[in-house]
């Protein structure tokens, strides 16, 4: 079930790519962070509430510490991971930036082995390496399109948003343990990196206008960003409270693979499927089932 759920959150968040790019086209100046995250923190506390009355709790139902550890993990994904991947996109273009990104899983993997003290059995390990060769594939063939010039900085920062992402995803398994509850775990991540948007942009004195902007001229694809981000944190700590994170980080890796496919489907790419895309989206399917498989 676990490893189910954690291949749904690929998907909801591959669909929130593709609307969040299509909304990139009415919005120039506008990357959707405030809009989605407000989504984010409706939604998923809607959930939230909603649970809690279906299956009421006495009392408390875990460590306070599972709540700060929440609020980490939020910081890390949500806001730090993903302002560092725009910065990245920035500096050396969308598919460097994601393709440097995507090692993510790498950094979740070594959290999971020396922190919380994972093990990794059997084939497993053959189906973590298939999908770390597809993600190199897909790095190599990213890298080489964009031409050998590398802006440094860009690449550091790109860098820094797979450590954020990848150490995050880490950090939320640590957290169920202390608090169990995937539904508090996805509303509290949420409302951390809302509040570190709200407080960067205020000392940027840019929070009015934004909130103008989002206002005024509400865009629609965000709204449904903002649905399936919520629908993808919330599966995968729904995921991590059945599997260990280092199966569902490396399971999440088919993300950039579903956004291809979809955004050829949805917004009409140019992006050609092409043999080393062919080869890279089967290794990591390839390693994503067997993981489920031997796991």
């Amino acid at each position: 079930m676990g490893f189910l759920i954690a291949g749904l959150s690929a998907v909801f968040y591959s669909l929130s790519n593709v609307l969040m790019k299509k909304g990139m086209r009415h919005s120039a100046t506008d990357n959707g962070m405030l809009i989605t995250l407000c989504i984010n923190i409706c939604l998923l506390g809607s959930l939230l509430g909603i649970s809690r009355w279906l299956a009421p709790v006495n009392g408390n139902t875990g460590d306070e510490m599972g709540l700060w550890l929440f609020l980490a993990a939020g910081f890390l994904t949500a806001f730090l991971g993903r302002m560092m991947l725009f910065s990245g996109i920035r500096k050396i273009g969308s598919s460097r930036a994601a393709g440097i990104k995507n090692s993510a899983p790498i950094f979740t993997l070594l959290f999971a082995i020396f922190i919380l003290d994972e093990t990794i059995i059997g084939m497993t390990w053959l189906g973590i390496g298939l999908i770390f060769l597809g993600l190199f594939v897909q790095g190599y063939v990213l890298f080489k399109k964009e031409g050998n010039k590398v802006d440094q900085f860009g690449f550091l920062i790109s860098l820094g948003a797979a450590l954020g992402f990848g150490i995050g995803q880490g950090v939320r398994k640590q957290a169920l343990d202390y608090y169990p509850d995937p539904f508090a775990g996805a509303f509290f991540g949420a409302l951390a990196a809302l509040l570190s948007f709200v407080l960067i942009t205020a000392f940027k004195r840019e929070l009015l206008q934004t909130l103008k902007n989002n206002v005024t001229l509400p865009n629609r694809y965000y709204i449904l960003g903002g649905i399936f981000t919520s629908l993808a944190l919330l599966s995968f700590f729904i995921s991590i409270s059945f599997i260990q994170v280092a199966y569902a980080g490396a399971i999440l890796a088919i993300e950039p693979i579903v956004t291809i496919m979809l955004s050829k489907v949805m917004l009409g790419s140019e992006e050609k499927v092409t043999v080393p895309l062919l080869v890279c989206a089967c290794l990591i399917f390839l390693g994503a089932g067997m993981i489920s498989l031997t796991a």
